[in-house]
């Protein structure tokens, strides 16, 4: 019952200011900072909870992550090997039950989140090698899951490639580059899965890596490329995400989720329509 009095009193508050404003709208600074003092700080409060929150939570994941083994295997996979891409979705769809949403304890107080993986291939003067960068404690399901898709592959632990250069940079012997490739559309859009590099007509399969391998092949001595697919099971709320935009563009209702930090932004406005239309 108090808290419904308490929501009651608050239209009445900014009514209060509303007929106090032209009282000090003759000198904007002490506008400004009548404003501000009456209840203009709770915005920027809204925003500055809500930046510490995302920043907390980085924090300590990346200090968890970094305190959690990790291995790196190099994959072999025999040449004759005939084996559909999907082998490799299956693999990825293995990976992503490692998932799981940590709950209020393991978010904001320990850091825990779901394991990262990172799929490689390295080039190093023309020599290619497939690696795996996983949690120590993960080893054996992701060599399983290989083994599962791909049971000649011959699977080991070994040192770092990135030990092979320089650990300060800039550096007088090598030139660096890097880039990241980031999707150009909302991850709701569709990409070009396999099926659309397979030839209607004669069936065969125009591997979309291809030019990719062949441009690895290719590097002179000293020189190394290194791709990397850096993954991570998705939340569920993609889900919800892509469902949204395919609700927008179909022209249906769009449900909205809302967090916490949202509906606590969007207060301000609902008391002033309490305000001006009543209870």
């Amino acid at each position: 019952m108090w808290f419904v009095n308490l929501l009651q009193t608050i239209p009445e508050y900014f009514q209060h200011i509303w007929e106090e404003l032209p009282a000090h709208s003759a000198n904007p600074l002490e506008a400004s900072l009548f404003i501000f003092v009456a209840g203009g700080w709770i915005p920027f409060a809204i925003a500055a909870l809500w930046t510490l929150d995302h920043l907390w939570v980085e924090l300590l994941e990346e200090h968890w992550e970094h305190h959690q083994p990790n291995v790196l295997l190099a994959i072999d996979v025999p040449r004759l090997n005939e084996q559909s891409p999907m082998a490799v979705e299956n693999i990825f769809s293995t990976l992503w039950a490692t998932g799981g949403k940590p709950d209020f304890i393991e978010k904001y107080f320990i850091g825990k989140s779901a394991p990262r993986f990172g799929f490689e291939i390295v080039s190093n003067a023309g020599h290619l090698q497939f690696y795996v960068h996983c949690r120590e404690k993960l080893r054996d399901l992701v060599e399983a899951t290989i083994y599962s898709q791909y049971p000649n592959a011959e699977i080991q632990e070994v040192e770092d490639y990135v030990s092979s250069v320089p650990a300060r940079w800039p550096n007088g012997e090598y030139l660096l580059g890097g880039a990241d490739l980031v999707l150009k559309e909302p991850q709701s859009f569709p990409l070009r899965t396999y099926p659309a590099f397979e030839h209607s007509l004669s069936q065969e399969f125009k591997d979309p890596l291809a030019a990719v391998i062949e441009a690895m092949n290719k590097l002179g001595q000293g020189e190394q490329i290194w791709f990397q697919i850096a993954i991570t099971a998705a939340d569920p709320d993609w889900k919800k995400r892509s469902e949204d935009l395919i609700n927008k563009i179909s022209g249906k209702p769009v449900i909205a989720h809302k967090t916490f930090f949202d509906t606590l932004a969007e207060l301000p406005l609902l008391i002033v329509n309490i305000n001006f239309h009543g209870w």
